[in-house]
This record gives structure tokens, sequence and C-alpha cells, in this order.
């Protein structure tokens, strides 16, 4: 491996299939943006503009020459460290054109890596092609405390029947058996290298955090072998993308059918002796699991892993994926569902409904309100194959190929998998270029996947820090990019994270009915997998209600401390409050769970629904900046180039249409009131008085404030709609003191 002294960016050196090293600083093209028209300049937007054009100019200066959006041979990602976002970035050697691995010398010995980031199946698998022609080929699995330590029992029981099914898999076709091991990755892909004498370690790369942190201390600084990573883009000819922009790359790239599954090899190199290997069992992943998480942690998981999101699968693989494909195929969305979906509208046995499991059920009860006719049609378009197959394609029991070749006229079924595609390039896309961002020396991007989509979140800070991390949340239409200030300021005394919800920002848009108890119960999974430890948890507008109520679920022993930026959510007085839970027959949460006193939803039909979004959107898209202004009075010159372009360019991702959509679809919200009375941990409000949303009713929501929260702290800001990105440094020192006197 190489560092290239060059610059202040960092260099990543790719070897490629023909031994020449190319410099990915330089040839890595800059992502343009179509920007909404620019408001009027002033020396802070003078500024950053003298920024976007020396960025634009080394552009010129380095481009390769390719179209916009035009494909070209995938490449390396950079790995972060775990302990800390400052560090230096681990360095990786592997060939470039991932799509097309380089086969395998004869006279070697190779190791095939299976990791569960979407490679766990024998069909269409450029690795297992690649290494056919290797002297001796050895297949492994690692089931690995770190990763499990992330996942729920549902997922951990998922991915061991993936791993089981391949293992099958195998030894039907080729008589040869999946080396299933329990440990650390690294460590054990090296022994088993030493063991068997193997040369060459073929790879699945993926742009999931520990995918590419994976890859990185696999290929280390003394690796006695070579790595050749692999992915199985759905066009082999736009196996990457050169833009950012949804709408560049789909003129570029959808101009060409899918690519052909590749047929499996006819034989397998098999190793000259056979090994035994034993399949841990469920419960001890389970154990493995939990000795490695956080104790209070540990107990919130235990408290919700009952809670069941609406058809969310408990089994998976590739022989079951590829039966329930050929059914969906055969059946059809909603002859699909009423086989497959409809004895999970009420979950069975110790499974509980989850508050996002029964606003489905609401959406698909309609007007009558009853579980014996279900209109599947009030789904959002794709609902039924994204809920029934994200997580078999995340695992990769399916090839997206394989679905294209087996559903490729069915127009829903092609939307969900050629948006899932993009996602990924466009997370592919993000690691290549955050080296080239101003301040990435203080905050990173990483993915991460929740229910099988993609999840792009921030991070900043040293992860050794005592002090608890916090958690950002944005609100509608922005993303976690707006944190931006918190994270390289607040970073250097605690870890700092900032995660995009979904159908915002750079995660994925999938097709889904989206609604206030979804993206709840995603931020606090978030924060049980990926933060992992005690932590406070900020949120502005419809973020700070999600943050709320996910700090709600997590409880105060792990969610210390809940930040409220001029958010979102109805509250009332206390008096009110506790006169409408008695008329009403309970409080929100005890009629969601059994939908009693719960107004039906009343179907609009898809097309209007549609129709009003695409007229929506067409509307907001040009006011972007007018509007951004708007709503911060006090401080206009902080609407810049950098808060607009990546609005703009957010909304046009496949998919973000569905979000507007879904507005008609959304179920009764809980209170604030309600919220606050089940949460004993600290509270700060730092609001925005010349927030001009809600009817400018900020001051007044203030002082109720002061009436419904006893003992919370509340910090006035004359500011509009966003204080902390208006007024980042009176946000930055409330959030500073009230944490570290709260910190144990």
């Amino acid at each position: 491996m190489e560092t290239l002294a060059k610059s202040s960016l960092p260099v990543l050196r790719v070897t490629s299939p023909d031994a020449q090293v190319l410099d990915c600083w330089k040839a890595r093209p800059w992502p343009t943006r179509a920007v909404p028209k620019a408001a009027k300049l002033t020396p802070a937007k003078l500024k950053r503009a003298v920024w976007r054009h020396r960025t634009l100019t080394r552009t010129a200066k380095n481009a390769t020459g390719s179209p916009q959006g035009a494909a070209s041979p995938q490449r390396a990602i950079c790995a972060v460290s775990s302990s800390s976002v400052g560090a230096s970035n681990t360095r990786i050697s592997v060939s470039e054109n991932t799509a097309a691995p380089a086969s395998c010398s004869s006279s070697e010995k190779a190791v095939l890596i299976f990791t569960g980031f979407g490679d766990l199946r024998v069909h269409d698998n450029p690795g297992i092609v690649a290494a056919s022609t290797a002297a001796e080929l050895h297949a492994l699995f690692v089931f690995q405390p770190e990763h499990l330590k992330r996942q729920s029992e549902r997922e951990i029981r998922m991915l061991r029947s993936a791993v089981g099914e391949l293992q099958v898999s195998l030894r039907e076709r080729y008589g040869v058996e999946l080396l299933v091991r329990v440990g650390d990755h690294a460590q054990t892909v090296r022994e088993l290298c030493n063991e068997v004498g193997a040369t060459t370690v073929y790879f699945s790369q993926s742009p999931l955090d520990q995918a590419v942190e994976d890859l990185c201390a696999i290929q280390g600084d003394s690796a006695p072998f070579s790595v050749h990573a692999y992915t199985t883009p759905l066009r082999l000819p736009a196996a990457t993308t050169t833009t950012t922009d949804y709408r560049a790359y789909r003129r570029s790239a959808l101009s060409a059918p899918p690519s052909k599954p590749l047929d499996g090899p006819s034989q397998w190199p098999r190793p000259a002796a056979a090994n035994s290997s034993r399949m841990p069992e469920e419960h001890e992943l389970f154990e493995l699991a939990a000795a490695h998480r956080d104790g209070s942690v540990q107990a919130v998981r235990k408290a919700v892993e009952p809670l069941r999101h609406f058809a969310a699968p408990e089994q998976g693989g590739e022989a079951t994926a590829l039966n329930l494909l050929a059914e969906y195929a055969s059946l059809g969305a909603v002859g699909f569902a009423e086989r497959r979906l409809r004895a999970q509208v009420q979950p069975a046995g110790e499974d509980v409904a989850s508050m996002e499991a029964q606003s489905v059920r609401r959406v698909l009860r309609g007007a009558d309100g009853s579980d014996d006719t279900l209109d599947w049609g009030s789904l959002a378009p794709g609902e039924v194959f994204t809920r029934a197959f994200s997580e078999l394609l995340a695992l990769g029991c399916l090839s997206t190929r394989q679905v294209a070749s087996m559903c490729g006229g069915m127009k829903e079924v092609m939307d969900v998998i050629e948006w899932r595609e993009w996602h990924r390039l466009l997370a592919t896309r993000d690691l290549e270029d955050d080296p080239a961002r101003p301040d990435f020396s203080s905050m990173k991007y990483r993915y991460w996947q929740w229910h099988g989509h993609w999840v792009r979140y921030a991070v900043a800070g040293d992860m050794s820090q005592e002090k608890n991390p916090l958690v950002l949340v944005h609100g509608f239409g922005a993303s976690s990019d707006q944190w931006h200030n918190q994270l390289n300021e607040l970073s250097a005394e605690r870890p700092v994270f900032a995660v995009d919800l979904l159908g915002f920002g750079h995660s994925e848009k999938p097709a889904l009915t989206y609604n206030q108890y979804l993206w709840e119960d995603q931020v606090r999974d978030f924060c049980l997998a990926v933060v992992g430890r005690p932590f406070y948890i900020a949120g502005n507008s419809i973020g700070g209600y999600t943050a709320l109520c996910a700090g709600v679920n997590c409880s105060a022993e792990v969610c210390r401390g809940i930040h409220l930026i001029n958010s979102a959510g109805r509250m009332v007085s206390t008096q009110e409050y506790e006169q409408e839970v008695v008329e009403q027959g309970g409080t929100v949460k005890e009629r969601m769970q059994e939908l009693v006193n719960i107004p039906p939803y009343k179907p609009f039909p898809t097309w209007i629904l549609s129709l009003g979004g695409q007229a929506l959107l067409a509307f907001l898209q040009p006011s972007i900046g007018r509007i951004c202004r708007n709503v911060y009075p006090n401080n206009a010159d902080a609407v810049d180039e950098r808060l607009t372009s990546n609005i703009f360019r957010d909304s046009n991702d496949p998919g973000a249409l569905g979000v507007l959509c879904a507005g008609a679809k959304l179920p009764p919200p809980r209170s604030k009131n309600e919220l606050f009375e089940e949460y004993s941990g600290s509270i700060l409000v730092t609001q925005g008085l010349n927030d001009p949303l809600g009817g400018g009713i900020a001051r007044e929501r203030f002082d109720l404030y002061g009436e419904v929260l006893q003992g919370a702290t509340l910090i006035p800001l004359e500011a509009g709609h966003c204080p902390m990105h208006e007024v980042p440094e009176e946000v930055n020192s409330a959030v500073r003191e009230w944490a570290s006197a709260n910190d144990s």
C-alpha cells in the first residue's frame, strides 16, 4: 500500500488488472449538481462561491473526460478507523474493475469470503466465477461479534438462515462445504489462508461501514495474499456513476437493459481435504451478540425485540428467495400479498405489532376499518415487493439482475431495483468523493442498512471519548449535512452522529408508506446499532419530534437527554391533555395498539396522490432558496449554496415523491404531552422565537413548554425555524453546557 503526499487531500492508489497505478485524487470527477437560482450575493456567500469555484476548477483540470453519469469501472473505497473518524484513512489496494474481477491463476489456492453484504448466493456471483479457475478453492463465512451486536434477534435469525441455505446450495451443487467460523473476520481469514496456503482472496465490496472496514482489515499492511473485491451491478456498462444527480445518471445508464445473470461454473476446485464446519445455534449467536453490547443497550434491545414491522421476514436464504420471487412473478403484487403478507397483519405468538405495523394495517383496512378485506392497492406502488424482498436483496440471497430477468415486465418491481441500484452507486460515489470535502478532517460520511435499505449518516469525533455521544436528526426536506456546524464543533468534546432519515438526504427512498412511526423506529435502531452506548439526542422540526419519540423508546437509561429545536408535534396544556385522554378512551399509543377510536383511513386513488405530489414538488423546487430564507429571518446569509443544492439534489432522487404522497396516509401522532409523561431524563429546549412556521406561534409554544415541562432547560433564541444552522454558536453553547451537566 502507498500514500502519496500531493496535497492536504487524502490520496488512494488503486492497482488495476494491468498493474497500472491510478491516482484516484487526480482521476475523480467532482460531482456536479443542479442548483436553484442563487440568492442576493453577500460577503459570506462570495466566500463560499470562491470555494465552489476552486473545486470546480480542480474538476476541470482533473476530469477524465467521461460524460456526466457515464459508466466507468468500479473503484476501491477508503475505510475510516472505527475508533476515531479524525484518524488517518486506511488505504486499500484491490482490482479496479470490481464488476469483472480478475480470474484466479490455475496454480494458486484461493479463499472466497461470504459476508452477508449482498453475496449470500450461488447464482449470479462474480466471486465464484472468478475464483473457480483456482487450483483449490475454500469458501468461508465468519459470524463476527462486532457485527452481531448491531442486529436484532430477528436479523440474526434471518442471517443464520441465509448462511444455512448457502451451505446447503454449495454442498448440493458442488459437493463442497462452506466453512463457518465465529470470531474476528480479518484474523480468521488470515488464519485460514495460512492453514491452506491460499495466496488469493475474493471479497464482496459494499459501501456499508462494516464491509469497508472488514475489507481494509483483511488487506492490512502485510497480508501474504492479494485481495480481489467484486460487485454485482445491475448493468455492467454502468458499474459506477460519475454524478450524484439521478437525472444525469438515468439519461446515460438506463438506456441500456439490465445485464443478464452470470451462469455459475460447472465445477468447483475442491479443497485437498474436506473441512468440517458446525453452524452455531441461534441461541449461541443471540448470547454472543448480547455479551458484546452495552448492558443498558441490551436491556432496550430485549424490550423492543417482540415488536414487528409490517411484513418483516423471519427466515431467508437463496432457495427461499428464488421461490418467493417466482411466486411474485406468477401471482403479481396483490396475489402475493394475499398469500404471503395477510397473515402478518396481526402478528401471532409472542410477537407484537409495532406502531409502524399498526399504521400500515390502518391504511390497508381503508374506510370500513376491517381486516376482512384488505386494500393492497392503498400501499405505495412497489411497496409489497419492497417489504418482502429488501432484506433478501441486502443479504444477497437474490441479485438485482436475477430479479430483472424474472420480473422484467413488472414496472413496480423494476422501479424498486432501479432505485436500490442508484442508491448503492450513490453510496459508493459518496465514499469516493468524501475526502475532497473541505471539512473531511472533522466529519465523515458512512452507510448503514436498516430493513435492507441504505441509510447515510455523518460521524465526527473520537469514539474512545468517555462523554456520551450526541445524535442529531434533521427536519423535513433537509439532511444530516445541515448539522455540519454541530458535527465540526461539538465533536471536540464527544462523538457526534447525524443520520439521514429514509426518504431524505442520501438515504434510500424506498417504496413505503412513510409515517412518523417508521422514522421513529429507524432512529431508535440507529442509536442502538451504530452508536451502541448511552447517548443524547437532538432534533429540529419533524426531526425534533422523531428524536423525542426515539429517545422515549430507548428509556432515560440509554437516552440520557433529549434536545428539541423548534420541534414539530402537538402540545397542549396539561389540563387539556388529561381531558383528551379521558374523552378519547386512552392515549394515542393505547388506541393505536388496538386500532380503537382511531379515525379510519379514507383511501385516495394512487394517481391523485402522485399527481398532487408532483405538483407540490414542482412548486417547491424552484423556490428552495426563497423558502429557506423565509424561515431564517435573523440570518438569511446562512442559507448558502451548500444547503440549497443539497435539498435540490435530494429531491430529485427516485422515490423522493413517495414521501410527499404519504402525507395523506399519516396516522394520528402521539402528542408531546404523552411522550413527556413516559420520559424521566433531561430535556433541553432551544426555541427560535421568530419561527414563521405554524402560524407564528413560536413564542406561545415556548411559554407552553414552561408549563408542561417542569425542570427542563428552556432557552429562547432570536432566530427562525432552524436555529442550529442560523445561529449555530448559540445552540452549540447551550448544548455544551447542558450535556456537560448531565454527563455521567
